[in-house]
């Protein structure tokens, strides 16, 4: 496809995208939400007592909650997950006894290893929705390099593109839909305004 045809294209795209809007899933999450919940506990705590002995704790969390967050995928597919849920398992063991709410750290471990036990119904919905459109019709939009490979190591088995958003100009024309994993934040404001299908 020349460039001035790949223009086209984009405007095309775009035009569609004004006139259908972009459908955005919020899809609730028990356990991650659960996760959220103890770390932002755990940074109000952390104020008030030393912040350094809870930074490898509260580091590990965040690991777990942006990997579930970013990579979908179910559990038996996501060893990056299950590593940072060790992770917060460690440091928690480690930093029981060193401060003021053993119960805060408590409730962490307990949350990463219910996020563990648990598949994303992100990803159960990413899915559903993908396999209704059709997997040659879609493409889906991981955040960073290391998110495509893990939700890749899943979805290639239903024949589904998994890129990142520096990927969509190479996109075949026959990709109607695209779908983002994670929070808008995580995505350039160009993902919507120079659209590479016609629906987001």
């Amino acid at each position: 496809m020349s460039r001035i045809h790949d223009v086209i294209h984009r405007y095309d795209a775009c035009r569609a995208v004004l006139r259908h809007g972009v459908d955005i899933f919020a899809v609730g999450d028990p356990a991650g939400a659960r996760l959220n919940a103890a770390v932002r506990r755990a940074l109000y705590q952390a104020d008030e007592d030393n912040r350094d002995v809870w930074a490898d704790l509260i580091q590990a969390a965040n690991s777990a909650r942006w990997r579930r967050m970013t990579q979908p995928q179910p559990t038996a597919y996501n060893p990056a997950l299950s590593e940072a849920i060790n992770g917060v398992l460690r440091e928690a063991k480690l930093l029981r006894g060193f401060v003021g709410d053993d119960s805060l750290v408590g409730e962490i471990a307990d949350a990463a290893a219910a996020v563990g036990d648990t598949d994303s119904p992100v990803g159960a919905e990413l899915l559903r929705s993908v396999k209704e459109v059709g997997p040659k019709a879609c493409v889906v939009i991981a955040s960073t390099g290391s998110a495509r490979a893990g939700v890749r190591g899943w979805l290639d088995q239903f024949g589904v593109r998994v890129v990142v958003p520096s990927d969509l100009d190479n996109l075949p024309a026959d990709v109607e839909q695209s779908y983002a994993i994670g929070p808008p934040a995580f995505f350039s404001t160009s993902l919507v305004t120079a659209p590479a299908t016609q629906a987001i």
